[in-house]
């Protein structure tokens, strides 16, 4: 007879109570930024770089200040905040697919 740990390793997620595959793993995160904050986000991280590799000393500060413009940069360059996602905050009008509308051009009616 087989033993129980490898019995519950070929028996699927869900059995082992865990849920489905798809609710383990997750699914690919959507966009939640907007263009405008993507690109301001952008412009933030280079700004904190930039700042870091001024100075004449690396310290927390400018290592802290490097960290921070990364993880902007990255924002910025997928359109995704996990933060943003954990408080349940979007900036952009994203359809299903992840992929943020764009605006109509700049056109208004007024």
């Amino acid at each position: 007879m087989a033993n129980w740990p490898e019995v519950a390793d070929t028996l699927p997620l869900s059995a082992r109570g865990y849920g489905t595959a798809r609710q383990v793993t997750g699914s690919i995160m959507q966009q939640n930024l907007g263009t405008f904050e993507r690109g301001v986000r952008l412009s933030a991280g280079i700004l904190f770089i930039t700042y870091s590799a001024i100075q004449e000393t690396f310290g927390l500060i400018e290592g802290l200040s490097a960290f921070v413009g990364v993880l902007l940069i990255l924002n910025g360059i997928s359109g995704r905040c996990y933060l943003w996602r954990w408080l349940g905050l979007k900036s952009c009008q994203c359809d299903s697919g992840g992929v943020s509308d764009q605006s109509d051009g700049g056109s208004s009616s007024k």
